[in-house]
C-alpha cells in the first residue's frame, strides 16, 4: 500500500506515516512505534496525597506559625523521594489555594514607644 492508502485507511495524514514509517525503519522495529514512557511535567503526588502532606502545614499556619519552604520543599523530597525543582513547590502551594501571607514589618520610620507616648499626653489635654 501507498502512503496515501494508508492514511485513507488510518484516518490520519500522509506526513504522519510517512513519520511512522521513517521511525520503523530507522529507529529498531516496531519498539520505535510503541508509546514512550512519560516525561515531562507530572505530578509526584495525587491530589489527595498533596492535601494530606500540606495537612500538618496547615495546621501551624492556621496557629500563626510561618511555613519554612525549604523545610517543606526537604519534607516533600524526602517523601516522593527523588530532587525537585522549587517552582514545583510553588505550583504544589498555589493548586491547594495556599498564598504568601507575611506579618507587616515594622515602618523604617516608626517613631519610638517614647515619643508615641508623649504625643498621647498632649492629645489628651
Amino acid at each position: 500500500m501507498t502512503n496515501d492508502e494508508i492514511a485513507q485507511k488510518l484516518d490520519t495524514s500522509k506526513k504522519m506515516v510517512s513519520q511512522w514509517v521513517s521511525a520503523y525503519i530507522n529507529n529498531g522495529g516496531i519498539s520505535a512505534l510503541l508509546p514512550k514512557e512519560r516525561i515531562g511535567m507530572h505530578r509526584n503526588l495525587s491530589i489527595e496525597e498533596e492535601k494530606e502532606f500540606l495537612s500538618a502545614y496547615t495546621k501551624q499556619a492556621e496557629a500563626g506559625q510561618i511555613i519554612d519552604l525549604n523545610e517543606l520543599k526537604a519534607a516533600y523530597i524526602e517523601k516522593v523521594g527523588h530532587s525537585i525543582g522549587e517552582s514545583q513547590i510553588y505550583r504544589m502551594l498555589e493548586r491547594h489555594g495556599w498564598r504568601k501571607v507575611m506579618p507587616r514589618s515594622k515602618h523604617p520610620q516608626k517613631a519610638s514607644d517614647e515619643a508615641i507616648e508623649a504625643s498621647k499626653k498632649l492629645k489628651q489635654r
